[in-house]
């Protein structure tokens, strides 16, 4: 069993604390369905529930509209390996423990992913610190009952690495016959002013929505942006683009100033759906 890290610390871990704050951040989330009824993958940022969680909120109410939501088998999450601990790209076997009850990992797709990669191998390590898959089990176990789930950390968040990541969660979708849908990890620029990340998030969340992955990368490494999730993210558009979807839409964007009024050093969040 793969222990809360992040809980405590950066969301609530009594139980009723956090449900109580995930609904209220729900609560507050505008979606239109008609625009997301048909995503097939997600971004969400990973950071603390007080600064980001509002953010995640429209991901995750966007998911709770999915037409397939009571038919969805499995969920790939893929996150950011921070912490530069474990293997390059690292799957979890372990299922995962939050404060609202444990979620399963779906051994047959781990399996398979590691026995047909090439890059994937199993690796407890590159996840037992990193809080960024972690951050997003709650909000999903309030809008799945019981999810089940695939997890996997992207050390090398290269092109090359997230072309492989998604190729290879598409071929055992098909092999397997599952219903996946895919959720990135991620926050956007830090560290700088509000004004300078926003300047630097836009473009490169316009590339992510247009399926361009090479200029994706190329406005990443231009304007220095310091997404953490990129690969991850880089993965998920991927993904979305072999399963067909027409778009991406920008569901919420903002920074830690919308919430701290601090506009001198923040990190950007953004929620994503593919459809």
């Amino acid at each position: 069993m793969r222990n809360a890290v992040a809980a405590g610390s950066l969301y609530p871990s009594d139980a009723g604390e956090l449900k109580s704050a995930i609904m209220s951040l729900m609560n507050t989330a505008a979606v239109s369905q008609k625009e997301v009824g048909n995503a097939v993958a997600y971004v969400a940022p990973h950071s603390d529930y007080r600064y980001a969680g509002s953010v995640a909120a429209y991901t995750y109410k966007a998911l709770s509209m999915n037409k397939d939501i009571n038919r969805i088998d499995t969920f790939v999450i893929v996150g950011p390996n921070q912490k530069g601990i474990g293997t390059r790209i690292a799957i979890s076997e372990d299922s995962w423990q939050t404060p609202l009850g444990d979620v399963e990992n779906d051994k047959e797709f781990a399996e398979e992913l590691i026995a047909m990669s090439v890059g994937m191998v199993p690796d407890e390590e590159g996840h037992r610190l990193e809080h960024s898959i972690e951050m997003q089990l709650p909000f999903l176990q309030h809008v799945v009952k019981r999810p089940k789930c695939c997890f996997i950390s992207m050390l090398d968040q290269t092109e090359d690495a997230s072309r492989a990541v998604a190729h290879d969660v598409d071929s055992v979708r098909k092999r397997l016959g599952k219903n996946i849908v895919m959720i990135a990890a991620s926050d956007l620029d830090s560290n700088e002013s509000d004004q300078v990340a926003r300047g630097k998030d836009m473009p490169l969340i316009e590339k992510l929505m247009s399926f361009d992955t090479r200029g994706f990368y190329s406005e990443l490494n231009n304007s220095m942006d310091s997404a953490s999730g990129f690969g991850p993210m880089a993965a998920v558009q991927q993904y979305a683009r072999m399963r067909k979807a027409k778009s991406g839409k920008l569901l919420k964007y903002a920074t830690s100033a919308d919430i701290t009024g601090n506009k001198d050093s923040v990190v950007g969040y953004a929620s994503v759906a593919f459809a």
